[in-house]
C-alpha cells in the first residue's frame, strides 16, 4: 500500500492505492485497482496493469492517480498519470510512467517524481498542471534528482529528493525560477526526507533523518524559516538508541495536531508502535501496535471522518490486516510525555559548538557558547530536565556529566529568559 487518502471535497469516500493484485493469474499483466471504500464496503475503480500507484489526488472534482505503470487495463499505453471520468481510467499526459506524489496546493495540481520530461518539456522531477498540459516547474539544475513531495511554506514551494543542489543534498525551495537547497540540507550518507507538512507556521521535515549524522532532529526536524530544529527528542526504534533505523513516513495536521506515522516505536520518548501526535510542545502516543511483527510500520494515513485509517504492514494489534487498517478505539490518545520547552520560535538559534553524537564515559563535558546563552540544560530521552548549569559569560565551559546515568540526552543553550538559543544536539553517555 503506497497511499491512504480521504479528498475533503468528497467527504464520504477513502481511496487505498499501491500495488493491489486481486487476479494472481494474470503473471505478466497482473491488474491493479484503485480500492474505495465508502458506506462501510469496498470496491475497486477499474485497473492499470503492472506497476505502483504511488499517489491519488482529487483535483477540481476530477479523481487523479499517478505512479509507474503504462498500461490501462484494456491494454491501453499511457505515461504514468491517469484521471477517472465515465467509469474508467483515461491519460492525463506524460510524465514518463515515473510519479511519485501528487499535491494540490492552492488550487494547482503538482506532481513530482523522477520523470525529466513533462509533457515533453525538460523538468527535475516536479511539474505543475497549467491550462490542459503539465509544466516545469523551474529550470534543469540536476537531472538525477528524484522530487519525492512538495508543499508550500511561506508562499514559496519546497521539495524533497534524492539528489544534490549545489552540492548540498535531499531537500530544496524554490525562488524566483530557480532551485536551491534549504539550509544545510540533509547531512551524512544514509539521512533523506520521505514527507512534509506545515503547522503552526513551520515547516516538517520527515524521513530517515540522523542526529549522529549531524542534522538537527532525529527522523523528524522543523524548520522555522531560518533553520532546522529537533521536535522534541524525535522518533526512535529502542528508546535512547540514535543509531537504530527507524522512520518518519506520512504527517497529516487534523483537529489541531500533527499526526506521525512510520516505522518507530518512541516518540519523544514515550511508546508509539507507529502512530503518534505532536502538539508543538510533547509527543503523544497513539494506542495500537503495528511494529511488533517483522518489518512493522505504517506507511500512510488518513481521516474518513475522524476514524483513523492506515497503510501498514501485514498485523495490526497482534492480528492479521492484509496492509490496511482503521481505528476501533474510544480514544486515539495513550501515553503523553512532558513538555519539553523547544516550542519557542524567535528567529534567533544560534549552534552550540560541541561533538555530534560522541560517546562519554564520566568526563566533563567541553562546550563553547556565544554570549546569548545563560544557561545549558539537559533533557532525558523521556524529556524530563534532568540537569542545569549556569553559564557565566561566553567561552569554553565545563559540564559534569559523572552523574547521569547511561543514556541518551539533549543539549539545550537558554537566553536569561529560559527561551532556547542553541541548536539542540545528542550526548551519548555509555
Amino acid at each position: 500500500m503506497r497511499q491512504v487518502y480521504a479528498p475533503d471535497s468528497v467527504g464520504n469516500e477513502l481511496y487505498i492505492v499501491g500495488r493491489i493484485i486481486l487476479d494472481t493469474s494474470a503473471f505478466w499483466y497482473p491488474l491493479n485497482p484503485v480500492m474505495r471504500y465508502s458506506g462501510g464496503a469496498w470496491d475497486t475503480l477499474s485497473y492499470v496493469q503492472w506497476g505502483f500507484i504511488e499517489s491519488i489526488v482529487v483535483y477540481h472534482d476530477t479523481l487523479i492517480i499517478g505512479g509507474n505503470f503504462n498500461f490501462i487495463e484494456d491494454g491501453s499505453p499511457c505515461e504514468g498519470i491517469l484521471y477517472w471520468a465515465n467509469g474508467a481510467w483515461h491519460p492525463f499526459g506524460n510524465l514518463e510512467h515515473q510519479v511519485r506524489k501528487l499535491r494540490v496546493l492552492d488550487d494547482t495540481l503538482y506532481a513530482t517524481g523522477g520523470f525529466h520530461n513533462a509533457d515533453g518539456l525538460p523538468t527535475m522531477g516536479i511539474a505543475r498542471r497549467v491550462g490542459g498540459q503539465w509544466v516545469p516547474v523551474g529550470t534543469v539544475q540536476e537531472p538525477d534528482v528524484l522530487m519525492l513531495d512538495v508543499i508550500k511554506y511561506q508562499g514559496r514551494l519546497v521539495a524533497i529528493g534524492n539528489g544534490y543542489i549545489n552540492g548540498l543534498r535531499g531537500i530544496f525551495q524554490f525562488e524566483g525560477n530557480q532551485w536551491s537547497a534549504l539550509g544545510p540540507g540533509f547531512v551524512g550518507g544514509v539521512s533523506g526526507g520521505a514527507c512534509l507538512a506545515v503547522y503552526q507556521g513551520d515547516l516538517y521535515v520527515g524521513g530517515q533523518i540522523s542526529i549522529p549524522e549531524g542534522n538537527a532532529g532525529q527522523e523528524i526536524m522543523r524548520w522555522d524559516g531560518s533553520s532546522f530544529h529537533a521536535v522534541g527528542t524525535g522518533l526512535q526504534w529502542e528508546l535512547g538508541n540514535l543509531y537504530s533505523f527507524s522512520t518518519c513516513t506520512d504527517m497529516k495536521v487534523h483537529d489541531g495536531l500533527l499526526w506521525v506515522c512510520g516505522g518507530f516505536n518512541y516518540a519523544g520518548g514515550v511508546e508509539a508502535h507507529g502512530v503518534a501526535t505532536w502538539n508543538g510542545t510533547n509527543w503523544c502516543g497513539v494506542h495500537g501496535d503495528f511494529t511488533s511483527s517483522q518489518n512493522g510500520y505504517v506507511s500512510s494515513m488518513d481521516f474518513y471522518g475522524d476514524t483513523l485509517f492506515v497503510a501498514c504492514g501485514d498485523t495490526a494489534d497482534g492480528q492479521y490486516v492484509n496492509n490496511s487498517a482503521k481505528f476501533i478505539g474510544v480514544s486515539y490518545v495513550d501515553t503523553c510525555g512532558s513538555p519539553v520547552g523547544l516550542s519557542e520560535n524567535n528567529g534567533h538559534a544560534r549552534p552550540l559548538v560541541l561533538l555530534n553524537s560522541v560517546a562519554y564515559s564520566g568526563q566533563p563535558l567541553h562546550l563553547t557558547v556565544d554570549g546569548s546563552v545563560s544557561s545549558i540544560l539537559l533533557y532525558s530521552s523521556e524529556g524530563r530536565l534532568v540537569k542545569a548549569s549556569q553559564v557565566q559569560g561566553p567561552g569554553s565551559i565545563h559540564l559534569g556529566v559523572d552523574a547521569l546515568a547511561s543514556g541518551t540526552y539533549i543539549v539545550v543553550g537558554v537566553d536569561d529568559s529560559n527561551i532556547p538559543v542553541a541548536r539542540l544536539k545528542a550526548l551519548v553517555l555509555n
